[in-house]
């Protein structure tokens, strides 16, 4: 069986959930809601996200991350997910080469407005 539990955050537009079968952490997904969009000046926000949850519900040092991209919130193409593309194509697969990271636990992550993650642990 699979629970789902929302992360606190302390950041107002940042959301995170962890996913956890037969009580081990498998994935966590974190979203920062922030929309960066075309119009928008400045530095893109970062918001760092620490990964001390986990202490206890896994043994794992590093998690894989599966990151979503855009330019901006209100863009209509160049999104991709772990740095694939999925425009329009006969077959409907994704294009590009599939970019995983390795996300050390201990560091935590930053996550850039406008963007989500995914973490299989």
């Amino acid at each position: 069986m699979t629970r789902i539990v929302e992360l606190t955050i302390n950041e107002p537009d940042t959301t995170g959930y962890a996913a956890f079968e037969d009580g081990q952490l498998v994935r966590a997904v974190f979203v920062n809601l922030h929309a960066w969009v075309a119009n928008s000046t400045g530095t893109r926000p970062v918001v760092h996200i620490g990964l001390d949850f986990v202490n206890g519900t896994t043994t794992a040092v590093t998690a894989t991350g599966q990151r979503l991209v855009i330019k901006y919130a209100d863009d209509t193409q160049n999104l991709t997910w772990a740095g694939q593309s999925y425009k329009e194509t006969a077959d409907v697969r994704p294009t590009g080469q599939l970019q995983l990271e390795t996300i050390e636990l201990s560091e935590g992550l930053d996550l850039r407005a406008t963007e989500a993650i995914v973490l299989t642990f």
